[in-house]
């Protein structure tokens, strides 16, 4: 089997497809805690939500933890946490685009990256911050927040930045 499946391949091609030497993955979060994040992909996708198909664009920011300052939940160890990977996602809607951009440069400036110029972030398109900012590493939070469902989940959370006065 290939690395990749082609965007023309049916529900039945990939029913079929002989899956044996696919390496099993595991989900887990990422437990409260300190960490070293860097910045390891970055994307800028169309998608669509609700029954109407409304056209959104996806920032997607995916984070891999490269160092641990400290872990908050009791029975994790630092070699459970290593490489975990957290991605942060940022919808634009096209009829309140500058809101939207806004939420993402703001993140990209409060992680330390430079959200000037262009977007970027698709194959074969510009040069932009999202480009640039792969790479880069910061530190940040992992808090947990319950969900209206009543399950936690991992939440990243920003340290202050003090602005120059």
């Amino acid at each position: 089997m290939s690395d990749g499946i082609e965007n023309q391949m049916s529900l039945a091609d990939i029913a079929g497809l002989d899956v044996s030497d696919v390496e099993e993955l595991r989900s887990s979060q990422i437990p409260a805690g300190l960490f070293v994040f860097e910045v390891t992909k970055t994307g800028l996708d169309e998608t669509t939500v609700g029954d109407d198909e409304e056209l959104r664009y996806k920032a997607a920011i995916e984070l891999k933890v490269v160092g641990v300052e400290t872990i908050v939940e009791k029975g994790v160890e630092e070699s459970d946490v290593m490489n975990k990977t957290h991605t942060e996602t940022f919808f634009i809607n096209p009829a309140e685009a500058q809101k939207g951009i806004g939420f993402l440069k703001g993140f990209i400036t409060d992680i330390g990256g430079d959200s000037t110029g262009n977007i970027g972030g698709v194959e074969d398109g510009p040069e932009g911050f999202l480009d640039r900012i792969v790479g880069h590493r910061f530190t940040a939070k992992i808090i947990k927040k319950k969900a209206r469902d009543g399950n936690f989940y991992s939440r990243l959370q920003l340290l202050k930045v003090k602005k120059a006065a």
